[in-house]
């Protein structure tokens, strides 16, 4: 049968305020979204019937709230509950709430070419959140506290959701884990000890940062080397999910092997 899971399915909406993840399955979308930041979005749904959406959903709040917004009635679904958003509804978002929802896919995307629409107008008209409006001090500092961790093994307060994700991935292999101390073994199951970060560049993105970074360490009378390049999505002030890639760890015979074959035009 047709499946699929938040891990596997393509990110195909990447804005300041969601991120949403997408996959149809034999004419029904399966929605991951995660919503960053509190919104009242009914304006982006003018221009369809009764300026609502018309398209029914099916789904779980997995974590923090919501709200469907009727002619008459409210309905309010918070983490743990199941849904029916009937066709006729304005939804209201709040940070932190994430939702897996299922939707006709030919309903959902005559929805989403009007939404998609007036999202675009609205960015041009200045009425909606862009790039520029990600807490860029939040988001330094968040990356600061990230170098620390690597090179300590432990996290200071504030660093990680307490139900951080991070998938890791390394040359020949994938790793996935949930948890802040799980995050921790998974750090410690490959740097024991003390790492140096010997350069890092952070760049913020719409809902988190990105971090490419060198370190070295001491372990079993040899110096290691790796460059690592990660992805991490902010909500609620902490990081909620963690996107690892790493050249894999060289000794110093491979690092030897590397310098004398291989001339870097940058460092």
């Amino acid at each position: 049968m047709p499946r699929t899971s938040k891990s596997d399915a393509p990110v195909a909406l990447d804005e300041p305020v969601i991120e949403g993840r997408y996959v149809d399955l034999d004419g029904y979308t399966v929605a991951y979204e995660t919503h960053k930041v509190d919104i009242d979005p009914a304006e982006l749904f003018r221009g369809l019937p009764d300026d609502r959406c018309q398209c029914p959903h099916w789904g779980v709040v997995t974590k923090g709230k919501m709200i469907f917004r009727y002619d008459d009635h409210d309905e309010v679904f918070e983490a743990g509950d199941a849904y029916y958003g009937a066709p006729g509804h304005l939804p209201l978002l709040f940070a932190g709430t994430e939702v897996v929802e299922f939707s006709p896919t030919a309903a959902l995307d005559a929805t989403m070419s009007v939404v998609g629409a007036n999202l675009e107008a609205a960015k041009l008209a200045g009425a909606f959140p862009t790039a520029a409006d990600g807490d860029t001090g939040l988001q330094n500092e968040l990356a600061e506290k990230m170098i620390v961790f690597l090179e300590t093994g432990v996290p200071p307060e504030g660093l990680f959701h307490p139900d951080v994700f991070c998938d890791f991935s390394l040359p020949q292999w994938r790793l996935q884990t949930q948890g802040v101390q799980d995050v921790v073994n998974l750090r410690k199951s490959g740097h024991s000890g003390p790492s140096t970060v010997t350069r890092w560049r952070a760049d913020p993105t719409p809902h988190g940062f990105v971090l490419e970074f060198e370190e070295r360490w001491d372990e079993g009378g040899v110096r290691w080397y790796a460059r690592e390049f990660l992805r991490a999505e902010i909500a609620d002030g902490s990081i909620t999910e963690l996107a690892v890639y790493c050249t894999g760890d060289w000794d110093e015979q491979q690092q030897g092997e590397h310098d004398r074959t291989v001339k870097l035009l940058r460092l």
